[in-house]
């Protein structure tokens, strides 16, 4: 984590988001998490398994999940951070458990679960963009309904540069 955070774990129970063998309300789940700021980012793993369980008719079958998350990526710096971690968990369960795992269908429940669970008010392009995007490709991506559209060929003699403006990113405004 390069000195930006100190490591830290959380743990969260299967009954935050199944009871009596079947998905809580959305509501009963977002509450959970809106109660403490600690558990934020846990938020984003948990809303990917609740959305996954409901989308799969999995609440009989999971059993949970232990997950390692290991970044340098600074939290909230514009960087898709939250799309990246809501991808990588999906694309994990889904492979774990057998479920559905097509990228346009786990980019739509990730988004799902970023804006019921979370509720961070996000478009689809970052999770499109996390598990469709191309290397030395620019991605064409019309957001509603979320199709891709193709891909652009970025030329050789190009280099595309970000830079950290430090400026705090927020989906919201």
């Amino acid at each position: 984590n390069q000195g930006h955070s100190k490591p830290f774990s959380d743990e969260v129970s299967v009954d935050v988001i199944i009871k009596d063998g079947k998905p809580r309300p959305v509501q009963e789940v977002r509450d959970h998490f809106s109660k403490s700021k600690s558990l934020k980012w846990v938020s984003y793993v948990v809303g990917v398994c609740y959305q996954l369980i409901c989308e799969n008719s999995g609440a009989t079958q999971f059993k949970g999940a232990n997950i390692f998350i290991v970044s340098c990526v600074p939290i909230g710096a514009g960087v898709s951070s939250s799309a990246a971690l809501e991808t990588a968990t999906a694309q994990a369960l889904a492979i774990a458990y057998g479920w559905e795992s097509k990228p346009v269908n786990l980019a739509v429940l990730c988004q799902r679960a970023e804006n019921k669970i979370v509720g961070a008010p996000c478009g689809i392009m970052d999770q499109m963009t996390c598990l469709m995007g191309k290397k030395d490709s620019l991605m064409v991506l019309d957001c509603r309904p979320h199709r891709l559209v193709g891909y652009i060929e970025v030329p050789k003699d190009w280099k595309l540069v970000g830079i950290d403006s430090g400026v705090k990113h927020s989906v919201g405004g």
